[in-house]
C-alpha cells in the first residue's frame, strides 16, 4: 500500500483598500502570481484582482502560499482519511 504523507501549507486571501507598496505600481505589476524568495514564510503570491477584474476600482485582493517549512513550524490538526477517501474524494476531520 502507497503511503500519503501530507505537507502543511497555509494559504491566505488578503483585500487591500489601497495597493500594496512594491517598487512599481501594482496596477503595472507585469504578472498576476510569482514565486516569492529572500522571505521564510511565503513561497508564492498572486493579485487575484489582476488576474480577474481589469478595473482599478474597490478592494486589491491577494493570495498568499507558505513555504513548506513555515507550514510545519506552524502545523495544525490534519484531516484524517478512510479507506476509501482516495477513491470517493471525501475528507473526514479529527
Amino acid at each position: 500500500m502507497k503511503r500519503l504523507e501530507l505537507s502543511s501549507i497555509w494559504a491566505l486571501l488578503a483585500a487591500f483598500e489601497d495597493p500594496l507598496p512594491t517598487a512599481l505600481n501594482a496596477a503595472s505589476l507585469p504578472f498576476e502570481g510569482t514565486f516569492v524568495k529572500g522571505v521564510e514564510s511565503v513561497s508564492w503570491m498572486a493579485n487575484n484582482t489582476k488576474k480577474l477584474l481589469a478595473s482599478d476600482s474597490g478592494p486589491q485582493c491577494w493570495t498568499f502560499f507558505s513555504t513548506a517549512t513555515f507550514g510545519k513550524q506552524n502545523k495544525v490538526p490534519q484531516v484524517s482519511f478512510c479507506d476509501n477517501a482516495l477513491s470517493s474524494n471525501y475528507l473526514f476531520f479529527d
